[in-house]
């Protein structure tokens, strides 16, 4: 008797209600692998009373790929939904149904729709993509296509100099907006070994994301001689033309590089036998007028002189 008047009671509210249907899912629309919350509303429902479910539908047979994580419900025509799109859904158009055993059933009147992959995963830009040497906790904004920031963990972050993995810069994950924007907090070495671009790699349990020439550290230029050495290192002529002599007071010089304005490294010498006294021969590939950054590498340290190309 009890369970009749309970079942009468229940279906003379759902006539008096109206028909349930749903009106609305925002957004309607993702990409496998996709985990999305989206916002379903209805005419008619009563979210907040008694227990949802919702069940997705591909060519009017129930389906899972489309999974649901959980619902909650905002109001009486409102409920959040949080949605994981599986890789093996079908791309295309997908029904669904509400279902409340107080009140029946609320059906869709739009479509989800799973769209296409519209290619790999990849990374489309880093902005700023150059660091002043010696700037901590600097912060970037790391942009991308086909990417899956949001649900992926563990994420690895590898930076490689001259194509071999380098401690002298690493990188954290400051915040996640979407699956395909990330922002970066990165700190380097205080030290001019730290100059020069960098190849980024990323990798989860999703994708392996590279980007050549990344980032850039910019040489600061006006660096000081370490004067704890007391190492006097002399570069003449400058301007220079075709020769540079370069001279030290204590140690024999192990190498000298040429880097431009830019952070790049345009010119490498290695003497065959380290000797404190040293001609170079400018490579005809700089610039006249232009300032560029000299680095010479000694046994007590490495030294720092901008030379002007005439």
């Amino acid at each position: 008797m009890k369970k009749t008047l309970f079942l009468l009671i229940a279906f003379t509210l759902f006539i008096l209600q109206g028909k349930a249907q749903t009106s609305s899912a925002n957004p309607n629309d993702g990409r496998r692998l996709d985990r999305l919350n989206i916002k379903i509303t209805g005419i008619n429902t009563n979210f907040s009373s008694g227990s949802n479910t919702l069940q997705f539908f591909r060519n009017g047979t129930s389906t899972n790929f489309l999974k649901v994580d959980g619902l909650t419900p905002i109001s009486a025509t409102e409920m959040d939904v949080n949605l994981f799109i599986q890789a093996s859904a079908t791309i295309g158009n997908y029904s669904y149904v509400v279902s409340n055993p107080l009140f029946g059933n609320a059906s869709s009147t739009n479509f989800f729709v799973v769209r296409p992959d519209t290619g790999t995963a990849r990374i489309l830009s880093i902005q700023p993509n150059i660091i002043p040497l010696g700037m901590p906790n600097y912060r970037v904004l790391l942009t991308g296509d086909n990417t899956h920031f949001l649900q992926a963990s563990n994420t690895q972050i590898t930076f490689f100099k001259n194509g071999t993995t380098t401690n002298t810069i690493s990188a954290a994950f400051e915040t996640i907006d979407n699956n395909r924007m990330v922002y970066l907090i990165i700190n380097h070495e205080n030290n001019a070994d730290a100059m020069g671009f960098y190849d980024i790699e990323l990798k989860n349990e999703f994708e392996t994301l590279y980007l050549t020439d990344a980032l850039s550290v910019r040489a600061s230029i006006g660096l000081k001689e370490d004067i704890a050495n007391k190492e006097q290192v002399n570069v003449y002529p400058n301007p220079a033309k075709e020769n540079l002599q370069i001279q030290t007071s204590k140690s024999t010089i192990e190498s000298v590089e040429v880097y431009d304005l830019a952070g790049s490294l345009v010119q490498t010498e290695t003497p065959e036998t380290p000797k404190q006294n040293i001609e170079i021969r400018l490579s005809e590939m700089l610039v006249s007028k232009q300032i560029y950054l000299l680095k010479v590498r000694t046994k007590t340290g490495v030294y720092f002189h901008k030379i002007m190309l005439d």
